[in-house]
C-alpha cells in the first residue's frame, strides 16, 4: 500500500528507447460491517435503521423504504437488511437479519350495555389471558358505571407476549342513563277506605310497593293507622330502573256516639234529632228529613236511624239508634143526647176503653154540669193516657136553652063557679 512510481520503456527498430512514469496509489481495503439488528414486532412502528460502517451507506432489504424499515410492511419473519457502502475499490456491502416477531392475536368479547346505576362489573376474560384493560371508568379489571357516567366508552385490552410484542383488542361499552321517574302526590286516606288503586306513576307502566300494596292497590286496613311509604319503580327498555317516592297518611276515623231516643208517638209532631257527638253531624233513616224524625210519615213501629260525622280529614264513621213509634190507643166515645140546661149534672159515660178521663167546657171529675154552661153545643173529649201515646175522641153535646113560659094572671072564680077551662099559658101546647 501506497504510492508507487511505474515506468513504461519503449525500444524501436533502430534501438531507440523512450520511458514513461506514472505514480499508482495502493489503497488499504475498506471493511463494511452492519450491527446485528434487535427483533422487532410486527406491529411496531417504522423506524430508521442504523449500525451500519462507515456511516453513508445505504440500506436494502424486504420492509426497507429510503433507509427505514417498517415492520407492518414485512410482516412476521427473519430478514436480510443489506448495508451498502461505495468505496474507490467499488460497492463493499455488509448482511444482518432481523427478525419481525409476530403481534399476538388478542381478542376482547363484546361488552354488554349496562345502567349507570348499576355495580362494577368484572369485565370478560379477554385472550390471552394476563393482559390489562383500561379505558374511562376502568380500575384493574373491572369497569364501574357510575364513575364514567352515561355514554359510550371504549374498553381497550391489551397484551405483550414474550417476545415485548403487543396487541390490543377494543370493545366499546354503552352506559344508559336512569328513566326519569316520578310520582304524584298521593292523598290521605282513612282507614275504612277499602282498596285504592294506585295512580300518578310516570312513565306509565311501573310498579308501586310499599306496606298495604298489592297489585296496584293500597289496603288503608293492612298498612294501618299512620304515614306510610309508597314507591314507584319503572324499568325502561334498556332494563335500566328508577323509582320515585310518595307518602300516604292512613288517618283514624272519628269516635261517633250517639245518645238513646226515646219512644214517640204515631200522632206526634216531627222532632228535632240531638244528641250525636261530635257535633255538626248528619242524621238519616225513615222519615228523616233536615234533622228532623216525623213520626206521621213512617207510622207505628221501630226504626234504626244513623248519625254520621266527617271530620276535618273527611273521614267519616256512624252511631245507630232505635227509636220506636207507638201506635195510638184505639179509643172511641159515644154520642152524646141533647140536655136542657136546667138539667142537673151529668155524669159522662160512653168512652172506650174504660179509664180515660173526660174534659171540656163544663166538664169537672167525669161531669158535665149544663147549667155551668149554659145553652150552646159543646165539645166532650174522651182521653185514654198509654205507657207514651194519649189518643182521644171527641163528641159534641148540646144544651138546649128553657122555653119562654108566660101565664096571665087568672080572674078570681066563685066557689060554685063549676069548673073552669084554663087558658092563657104560651106557648101552647102545654099543661096546666
Amino acid at each position: 500500500m501506497g504510492s508507487h512510481i511505474i515506468t513504461y520503456t519503449v525500444t524501436n527498430a533502430n534501438n531507440c528507447s523512450d520511458t514513461l512514469t506514472d505514480t499508482i496509489e495502493v489503497i488499504a481495503p475498506v471493511t463494511v460491517t452492519l450491527n446485528p439488528f434487535t427483533p422487532v414486532c410486527e406491529g411496531d412502528a417504522a423506524f430508521m435503521l442504523s449500525g451500519g460502517s462507515p456511516a453513508g451507506g445505504s440500506y436494502s432489504g424486504t420492509g426497507v423504504t429510503a433507509g427505514m424499515f417498517d415492520p407492518a410492511v414485512s410482516g412476521a419473519g427473519t430478514f436480510d437488511i443489506i448495508y451498502t457502502f461505495s468505496t474507490a475499490c467499488g460497492l463493499r456491502a455488509d448482511t444482518q437479519q432481523i427478525v419481525v416477531n409476530a403481534a399476538p392475536a388478542v381478542t376482547l368479547p363484546a361488552l354488554t350495555d349496562v345502567c349507570v346505576d348499576a355495580s362494577p362489573i368484572n369485565l370478560p376474560q379477554g385472550l390471552p389471558a394476563g393482559g390489562t384493560y383500561s379505558g374511562t371508568g376502568v380500575i384493574g379489571s373491572q369497569f364501574y358505571p357510575g364513575t364514567a357516567g352515561v355514554g359510550t366508552f371504549d374498553i381497550v385490552y391489551a397484551f405483550t407476549d414474550v417476545n415485548g410484542c403487543s396487541a390490543a383488542d377494543t370493545q366499546q361499552i354503552i352506559v344508559n342513563p336512569l328513566p326519569t321517574v316520578t310520582l304524584a302526590p298521593l292523598a290521605d286516606v282513612c282507614i275504612d277506605a277499602g282498596l285504592l288503586t294506585l295512580g300518578g306513576g310516570l312513565p306509565a307502566g311501573g310498579t308501586y310497593s310499599g306496606v298495604g300494596v298489592s297489585g296496584g292497590q293500597f289496603d288503608a286496613s293492612v298498612a294501618g293507622l299512620g304515614t306510610h311509604t309508597i314507591t314507584y319503580s319503572y324499568s325502561d327498555g334498556n332494563g335500566c330502573l328508577d323509582t320515585a317516592q310518595r307518602t300516604i297518611t292512613v288517618n283514624d276515623l272519628p269516635t261517633v256516639t250517639w245518645s238513646a231516643l226515646a219512644n214517640v208517638c204515631a200522632n206526634d209532631a216531627a222532632i228535632t234529632l240531638t244528641g250525636g257527638l261530635p257535633a255538626g253531624g248528619t242524621y238519616s233513616g225513615p222519615g228523616v228529613s233536615s234533622g228532623q224524625f216525623n213520626p206521621q210519615a213512617v207510622g207505628a213501629g221501630t226504626y234504626t236511624l244513623v248519625y254520621t260525622y266527617a271530620d276535618a280529614n273527611g273521614c267519616a264513621d256512624s252511631a245507630t239508634e232505635t227509636i220506636t213509634v207507638e201506635p195510638l190507643p184505639a179509643v172511641s166515645l159515644s154520642p152524646f143526647a141533647a140536655v136542657c140546661v136546667d138539667n142537673g149534672v151529668i155524669t159522662l159515660t160512653g168512652g172506650s176503653p174504660a179509664g180515660g178521663t173526660y174534659t171540656g167546657t163544663g166538664v169537672t171529675g167525669g161531669q158535665f154540669d149544663p147549667q155551668a154552661v149554659g145553652p150552646g153545643t159543646y165539645d166532650i173529649i174522651y182521653t185514654v193516657t198509654g205507657t207514651t201515646c194519649n189518643a182521644s175522641d171527641t163528641q159534641q153535646i148540646v144544651v138546649n136553652p128553657l122555653p119562654i113560659v108566660t101565664l096571665p094572671a087568672f080572674a078570681d072564680a066563685c066557689i060554685d063557679a063549676g069548673t073552669i077551662t084554663l087558658t092563657g099559658g104560651t106557648p101552647a101546647g102545654g099543661t096546666y
